[in-house]
């Protein structure tokens, strides 16, 4: 967890002295860095020590549901009417419904939580720990985008709880349950309904 934060404190350095970059860009700036540190090495970890990666991580059974997670969202981002004055833009909209579930659930729910169980941890304890390191992971961009320390404080506890949430909703069960109900907290949390 201590390398992930390091890793991803210093994404988030490394980005602010670039040059700026416009919206499709950033997003695949971002695409590209959480790939790298979040997702290659949780696959390679769970190739090296599974036969399955899809049937360890929860998400055999319902891989279809994926692509049709996709094409629900898709729909909804043509013909859901934005608030005018809090439309986000698409690219950003479409990488905190779509991907941004996807690749922290991957890392939190689906590999930190199971290892932790694994590794003969309680599923209070487990879960607390992953949802703390979800919570941890978005500090370092709040904190680049010059965010307040009540802010961080508040956004922080949610992130905690919302973490832990997931963990809950996703015990026992498919990975696509916690996936689906990262990208609704997300959706609603990006105005697309209005405040």
């Amino acid at each position: 967890m201590v390398g992930l934060l390091g890793s991803w404190v210093l994404a988030w350095q490394l980005r602010q002295v670039l040059p700026p970059l416009n919206h499709l860009q950033e997003f695949l700036w971002w695409l590209l860095i959480k790939g790298v540190l979040w997702v290659v090495p949780v696959v390679a970890l769970v190739r090296w020590r599974q036969p399955s990666f899809w049937g360890w991580m929860g998400l055999d059974h319902l891989r279809g549901l994926g692509v049709g997670f996709l094409l629900s969202a898709a729909w909804f981002l043509v013909n859901v009417p934005l608030v005018p004055g809090q439309r986000p833009g698409p690219v950003s909209l479409m990488s905190s419904v779509l991907f941004t579930p996807v690749l922290e659930e991957l890392l939190f729910r689906g590999y930190a939580l199971r290892r932790l169980r694994e590794g003969g941890w309680s599923f209070p304890l487990a879960n607390l720990i992953a949802a703390f390191g979800f919570a941890l992971l978005h500090l370092p961009g709040w904190i680049q985008m010059g965010k307040t320390p009540d802010f961080l404080g508040i956004e922080g506890v949610k992130m905690l709880v919302f973490g832990g949430l997931f963990g809950l909703i996703s015990r026992d069960r498919s990975l696509w349950v916690a996936v689906l109900a990262h990208a609704l907290h997300n959706l609603v949390a990006s105005g697309v309904f209005g405040r």
